[in-house]
């Protein structure tokens, strides 16, 4: 308040205007009627300026308390906001304390609510135990109403007995453990015979697919004479397996190997000559021959050799006397080529 009444003064001494009366100076009488009108002049004009003044000096006034209205408003103005920010600063951090002590409530609400559960735990497992107690106490007091020694020595035999029972239960367990690792053993002994008849079983499929696949055919000469050089070719073949151009043979009596192993070829060949031979060749060089010599009217020569090949070598047999008769009528004359391995 103070400091608006100096504002106040400061500003009012900054805008006041004043005047003097002149008092020392006297005007010296006179009879002069022209001097008195212009003292009644001065006069006027000093009455005038007065009132001038006093009306300028209202309207300063005026404006100095409007001003200092303001300043009072403003004054009230920033202390109720002063006021207002220490109230909100003191109500945030309450707000504050509040929050934490919220927290701390929770954070005791949660231990007590786990301290009560286990408190219940405790109590279950109080129960439990002053059962088992009183159970306890119930047999101790059976016992000590035992007033015979016989049923004390029928006590001690059921005890035997369960001792007994115990040993033999034991031993029964020993026991099925001995047969359940024999017949553990028995069923990999069994593993293994299986495992084997497996093995047995897949060679043996092997092996018949093997034999499934092996050459074999028989086939019947043409009849007819056959010059010195000539190849015997084929009118039929009866039998055959893993041939792949069997009319190539046929026509030509040139055998081609398609499967690389070790191979019987068997001939018989029925003529009417008295001396024939027929010569079996693989690839250009001899292998076997055929040789009859007779004096009656027919006579059959026959060989057997076994020998080794592979994929593209040639087998087929050629007359070497000047003239040979092959007689075939249906079974007189053959040839059997079988793979054997």
């Amino acid at each position: 308040m103070d400091f608006v009444v100096y504002v106040f003064l400061l500003l009012f001494s900054d805008h006041c205007q004043a005047f003097l009366l002149d008092t020392v100076t006297q005007i010296s009488p006179t009879n002069d009627q022209s001097l008195t009108d212009k003292h009644f002049d001065i006069l006027m004009d000093l009455l005038m300026e007065q009132r001038r003044s006093q009306r300028k000096q209202d309207q300063v006034i005026t404006q100095m308390s409007q001003a200092l209205l303001t300043l009072q408003h403003e004054v009230s103005k920033y202390q109720n906001q002063s006021q207002s920010g220490s109230v909100n600063i003191q109500l945030l951090e309450c707000e504050n304390k509040t929050e934490m002590l919220q927290r701390k409530l929770d954070t005791v609400i949660e231990n007590f609510e786990t301290m009560k559960v286990e408190y219940m735990l405790v109590v279950q497992n109080l129960t439990i135990v002053d059962t088992k107690a009183n159970q306890i106490d119930k047999e101790i007091g059976m016992l000590k109403n035992l007033k015979s020694v016989s049923y004390l020595h029928n006590i001690s035999d059921i005890l035997n007995k369960t001792d007994r029972n115990e040993l033999e239960i034991q031993m029964t367990s020993h026991r099925m453990n001995e047969i359940i690792n024999d017949a553990n053993a028995r069923k990999q002994d069994v593993i293994a015979l299986y495992n084997k008849a497996d093995l047995t079983e897949q060679t043996l499929d092997k092996h018949l697919k093997e034999l499934a696949d092996r050459v074999y055919i028989t086939a019947r000469p043409i009849a007819g004479t056959y010059t010195a050089g000539q190849i015997l070719t084929y009118k039929s073949v009866e039998l055959k397996n893993g041939i792949k151009n069997v009319t190539s043979f046929q026509t030509s009596g040139i055998f081609t190997c398609e499967k690389r192993g070790i191979y019987q070829i068997s001939i018989f060949i029925t003529t009417n000559p008295h001396t024939s031979r027929f010569i079996v060749y693989k690839n250009k060089d001899l292998i076997t021959e055929t040789f009859s010599s007779f004096d009656s009217f027919y006579s059959t020569g026959s060989t057997i050799v076994v020998t080794q090949m592979k994929v593209g070598d040639t087998l087929y047999v050629k007359a070497i006397t000047v003239a040979s008769y092959v007689y075939n009528g249906n079974y007189e004359s053959g040839i059997s080529i079988v793979q054997l391995q």
